[in-house]
């Protein structure tokens, strides 16, 4: 267990609590780092082959570890994940599917996945500049690393959501994890543009509004990689190798394209919507 800097006098009595439990291992930061760095700190740690994380208001379903394992081991895979059991402020069942262009898309992925170490070690932990959505980088550059997961569909994992979670809370910062997830693997964007840009131009003729945040997010992206688009040349121009100079014309151009792709496919949805109302 991890404790990240907590300074509250009910967290402080539930750790030192903990802490004398023969078979629980405390760690302690002394200053708060974020969920990233935490759960590194704590696979750093484990010695296991098998590890799973769990976020401090979470709670496994009494046979989660049996009912993974099993299906960790019955399959050539190298994580499972199951479906949420989301309950408090919200309740429901929880069964996204999780693969790249999906997650590059929005759709964020369960934290909670029984993997086998090699895959964490291989990802090379989580990536400290995402204190929110740092579940979607992780699982992103997994699967570029080819790994392979599986759905094991029942709700083993019951995620809690209330008041003041981080996933009301910072409802407004999602737009902001997507551009830093354009910047992170901006190859798996171009390379998937219109995948991604069918799956966003479906979900907004259900939520507009939240997707035209996303899309004045990512025009003001396009505008910050005018100093990268630049330099990218600079660089481009010294390179020695034919093969270099071959490259695609940038980031820039990339996220143009799809800027581009976005309001077209935004037009014909809404006109589409307009026409069958």
């Amino acid at each position: 267990m991890v404790d990240d800097g907590s300074d509250g006098r009910s967290a402080q009595e539930i750790l030192k609590a903990i802490a004398i439990v023969p078979n629980i291992v405390l760690l302690s930061h002394e200053k708060n780092l974020g969920v990233s760095a935490a759960k590194n700190t704590g696979f750093a740690a484990s010695k296991g082959e098998l590890i799973v994380p769990v976020d401090s208001d979470d709670v496994l379903e009494p046979d989660y570890l049996e009912k993974t394992l099993r299906a960790l081991l019955g399959g050539p895979s190298d994580g499972v994940y199951t479906d949420l059991a989301i309950f408090g402020v919200e309740n429901r069942i929880s069964c996204s599917d999780t693969y790249p262009v999906r997650i590059l898309s929005g759709w964020f992925p369960p934290n909670p996945v029984l993997m086998h170490r090699r895959v964490f070690e291989a990802v090379g932990g989580y990536d400290t500049d995402f204190d929110l959505g740092e579940d979607a980088c992780f699982w992103v550059t997994a699967y570029s690393l080819g790994m392979k997961f599986n759905h094991l569909h029942e709700p083993l994992y019951r995620y809690r959501r209330h008041a003041t979670s981080g996933t009301l809370t910072r409802g407004h910062d999602y737009p902001l994890v997507m551009t830093k997830l354009v910047r992170k693997f901006p190859e798996i964007y171009r390379e998937n543009i219109t995948e991604i840009v069918d799956l966003l131009a479906a979900h907004w003729v259900e939520d507009i509004i939240t997707h035209r945040n996303l899309l004045d997010e990512f025009h003001k992206l396009d505008h910050e990689y005018n100093h990268l688009h630049s330099e990218f040349h600079v660089l481009l121009a010294k390179a020695e190798s034919a093969e270099q100079k071959k490259q695609p014309a940038g980031i820039r151009a990339a996220l143009n394209m799809l800027g581009r792709e976005i309001s077209a496919r935004f037009r014909s949805r809404r006109a589409q919507v307009t026409r069958q109302n």
